[in-house]
């Protein structure tokens, strides 16, 4: 009886502690482990769906070479913010910096510069997408020296994991604890 007892207050008190935490996804800030940034793909789908008007915030961070091995001394690395001209005939955006980070929403929405940070409001509704702004896209490669992060709404993408707060791992602790506990006793009574 004492042992039912004390799994069952274990148990409620990893309820309590779990119940108490923040949720980690909610609407369009949902962790979409599915989209891998790939420097040479054109408009990636992030899978998180905007609504106009929305707060939209992203933010990017990464090196990527824009060219193969044999030319990057006439073709530098780039980070988000790719360069401050216009990028020209020829690239998706011709109006946008050239080598920056661009989103659109929806298949054919505006797009608009992300650079290494965007924050402003939804301008349409639909799926967020993000490429770089370059004309030729296959011979770019990221760069080893930085792990590419991307956020949208606070919400890491790409795989990436949350991070998850101490606080998070007190249910899980209890819980093991306290069946570990549980089952000892059982053994010693056993015996």
């Amino acid at each position: 009886m004492k042992h039912r007892l004390l799994l069952t207050s274990v148990i409620a008190l990893a309820s309590l502690s779990l119940s108490a935490l923040p949720a980690f996804a909610a609407g369009s800030n949902t962790v979409t482990p599915s989209f891998n940034f790939n420097p040479t793909a054109t408009w990636q789908s992030t899978g998180i769906q905007v609504t106009q008007g929305e707060a939209l915030t992203i933010t990017a961070n990464y090196i990527v070479h824009i060219a193969p091995a044999n030319q990057r001394n006439k073709y530098p690395d780039q980070t988000p913010t790719g360069e401050t001209t216009p990028a020209g005939f020829g690239y998706p955006v011709p109006t946008l910096n050239r080598y920056s980070f661009i989103g659109r929403i929806g298949s054919n929405g505006t797009p608009f510069e992300v650079g290494s940070s965007y924050t402003g409001t939804a301008s349409g509704a639909g799926t967020l997408y993000l490429m770089i702004n370059d004309n030729i896209l296959s011979d770019n490669s990221l760069s080893s020296k930085v792990t590419p992060t991307i956020t949208v709404n606070n919400t890491p993408l790409e795989g990436q994991l949350p991070e998850v707060p101490f606080a998070a791992l007190l249910p899980a602790a209890l819980v093991i604890g306290g069946a570990g506990i549980y089952a000892a006793s059982r053994k010693k009574r056993t015996v």
